[in-house]
């Protein structure tokens, strides 16, 4: 995760923008504090890059699942095995319904003085019916704890129990899907907690 300080208008103290590739996918704030800066993000280490950036364009594109399926086997030999699972996953998730890409927008939450970017890769209308999608490619697993947090923040960002939207967490290592039934507004106090943790934190650095 890519913690960026930058300067509050009209405000005293520094605001700790937190972000990841397209942002917040452990579900936690960023652990990784380098000086008063951050862990800096590096696209030429970034494994999966070339597939999270594959299935929102192939979405776009109005692609299908084989099109995924072709684009994951055609990786580098020493992506195609992950690649290839991590694709399937997908693809069975997205079991041929029809979609209509619609595309996220900007939201950020913030709490005190840290700001966290909340972009999924896919936002887009299964049969009609809206979703706002985080993906996570890694092989450790996604927690329940984690994708609850995540799912606050999708819900935050583009409403859930109170709309027509499905919020989805999809652990593509392991097939495992995370899905928002009912809103996780209690939530929010751990939420602000973790936020003034981590600014105390790098304020002591």
């Amino acid at each position: 995760m890519h913690v960026v300080q930058r300067q509050r208008a009209r405000s005293n103290g520094p605001v700790y923008r937190v972000c990841r590739r397209p942002a917040f996918v452990e579900g936690r704030l960023c652990p990784e504090v380098q000086g008063h800066g951050a862990a800096i993000y590096d696209a030429r280490t970034d494994y999966y890059k070339q597939l999270r950036e594959f299935i929102p364009k192939n979405h776009r594109k109005g692609g299908s699942t084989r099109d995924l399926l072709n684009f994951a086997a055609s990786a580098a030999p020493r992506k195609a095995a992950n690649y290839g699972s991590r694709a399937g996953a997908y693809a069975r998730w997205w079991d041929g319904r029809k979609v209509k890409w619609t595309g996220p927008r900007q939201f950020a939450w913030e709490s005190g003085s840290v700001e966290v970017s909340v972009n999924p890769e896919v936002v887009a209308a299964f049969d009609g019916v809206p979703h706002a999608v985080k993906l996570y490619f890694k092989k450790e697993h996604f927690s329940v704890d984690r994708a609850n947090v995540t799912l606050r923040l999708l819900e935050l960002a583009y409403g859930g129990s109170r709309s027509d939207r499905v919020l989805v967490v999809l652990d593509l290592a392991h097939d495992q899907v995370f899905e928002s039934q009912e809103s996780l507004a209690a939530l929010d106090p751990y939420l602000a907690g973790e936020a003034a943790s981590f600014a105390a934190m790098v304020r002591a650095l």
